[in-house]
């Protein structure tokens, strides 16, 4: 699996210049001055990207999960779902379909290991798929050796583990505050 180290390109979303200049303006100035290049999204609706479009896995290789998060309940927060097969082809990418209902930014990964919260075993729409099962498809379709499952950060609507934990080698991780809200974090 590619980590986010190993990547050489980024995405934005195609509002994200037009909903938040100053960052936009920023961000990509620090991009181009360590020589990486980007380039923006077309057909979206909403600037968290990461969240909806496929996860990488190879050279030229990606998975796009089933994104229909719970926390879109409102017709006007459904109206901001993104379809990604659109923004996919407009940009050359034939992801692997999986109908397994996850978000990207509950994806946190290094090397041969993928980190992410268990709401992907608690989803609805995953009832029907016991932890064994989604555990050996996960890592097929991730093309890692493991995938650790951690609870989700209290009072984080998303329950995405991209805003709890990051790697930083193969046996280290950094954690958000785990000692007062997850002493079950050392336990994981």
């Amino acid at each position: 699996m590619i980590s986010e180290t190993e990547t050489n390109y980024v995405w934005f979303s195609g509002l994200l210049p037009k909903r938040f200049p100053g960052f936009f303006h920023d961000i990509t100035r620090a991009l181009e001055a360590c020589g990486i290049e980007f380039g923006l999204l077309p057909h979206t609706k909403d600037i968290w990207c990461r969240d909806y479009m496929p996860v990488r896995v190879g050279r030229g290789k990606f998975v796009q999960f089933t994104y229909d998060p719970a926390y879109l309940v409102t017709k006007a927060d459904r109206a901001t779902i993104t379809d990604p097969a659109k923004a996919c082809k407009a940009i050359g990418i034939k992801p692997v379909i999986s109908d397994i209902v996850l978000d990207g930014g509950n994806v946190v990964r290094h090397g041969s290991k993928v980190i992410m919260t268990r709401v992907v075993l608690a989803s609805l729409d995953n009832a029907g798929y016991s932890r064994e099962w989604l555990n050996a498809v996960l890592k097929n379709l991730l093309k890692v050796d493991e995938v650790i499952f951690i609870q989700p950060e209290r009072g984080d609507p998303f329950c995405h583990a991209d805003g709890s934990v990051r790697f930083i080698s193969d046996k280290l991780v950094a954690i958000d505050k785990p000692h007062k809200l997850h002493p079950e974090y050392g336990a994981s």
